[in-house]
Parts: structure tokens; sequence; C-alpha cells
């Protein structure tokens, strides 16, 4: 994880030179890169590292989510898009290792709490799968995905 943030930061500051309206920020246990392409559209980047030594696997995921701002309500934020991930899940067993490419459209919503912190729920609308290697398939989900919904905390680095 700590690799991972640490190259996350080193593209936010190589970036940071050409783009103005950047926010480097955590996002869960999800370190990301926004880009405001307007004020009503951004691009997220991130990446995700899970190690699980009792289950003998690790995760790392890398993904990139598009934003378009739908409406204000009384301070919550709303917003539709799409996230596009590539997940490899390698296991230390004879099965091996299982990369999945996937694809999920989502809607998003965000409330600040305090100045850079904020609260929101992702709910993925539909979610396509394709896996390959130790487990192999094509998968598409209407609001039946695993992590279907979640939530958490953002938190806004200052750069």
């Amino acid at each position: 994880m700590k690799k991972v943030l640490l190259v996350v930061l080193a593209l936010a500051v190589i970036f940071s030179v050409s783009a103005q309206a950047m926010i480097i920020g955590v996002e869960g246990t999800s370190p990301y890169m926004r880009f405001n392409l307007s004020n009503d559209q951004a691009i997220d980047v991130g990446a995700t590292y899970d190690s699980n030594n009792n289950a003998a696997t690790t995760d790392l995921q890398i993904w990139a989510r598009i934003n378009n701002k739908i409406a204000n309500f009384g301070g919550i934020s709303t917003s539709w898009g799409a996230t596009l991930s590539l997940r490899s899940d390698t296991g230390f067993t004879a099965a091996g290792a299982t990369t999945t490419v996937g694809l999920a459209g989502l809607v998003s919503a965000s409330y600040e709490i305090i100045k850079n912190v904020a609260l929101y729920a992702n709910i993925n609308l539909v979610t396509l799968q394709m896996m390959s290697g130790a487990t192999t398939g094509t998968s598409f989900d209407f609001l039946t995905a695993n992590n279907n919904v979640y939530s958490g905390a953002r938190i806004y680095l200052p750069y």
C-alpha cells in the first residue's frame, strides 16, 4: 500500500505542473488523483492494493472513473459516471492468478462535512466483468454485482 501511495503521489507532483485543477485524495483505502476538466466533469485515477496472508492472496487494482455532475441538493453533490478497472488477484495456490477487467456505470453522492473531508456513497448500477487466468468468464450485473453499494470518507490532501 505504501508503494502504491508513493507512486500516486509522485505522479501527482509530476502532473501538478500541467494540471491546475487537480486534487489528491484518499477514498476508503484507495489513493487517487482527481483532474477537474470543467466545473461539471472530472476524472479520478487511483489504485488499491490488498494483501491477505491468511488466504495467501494479493489483490492489485488500478482504476479510472469519469464523473459528470448532476446537481447539488443542499450541500450534497451528486454525479453519474463510469469506472474502468484492471484487477489482478494473485493466489499462491495451484489455481494461479486471475485478471479481471471491469466496467461499471454508477451514481454517486458526496457531502463535505469539514474542509477537505467528505462522506460519499457510490452505487454501481450496471457492471460488466471479464475474467481470465485461473478463473475465466464474463458477467453482466444490473444492481446485483459484488460491492454494488459502497460508502466511506474522502480526504482531499493539499498539494
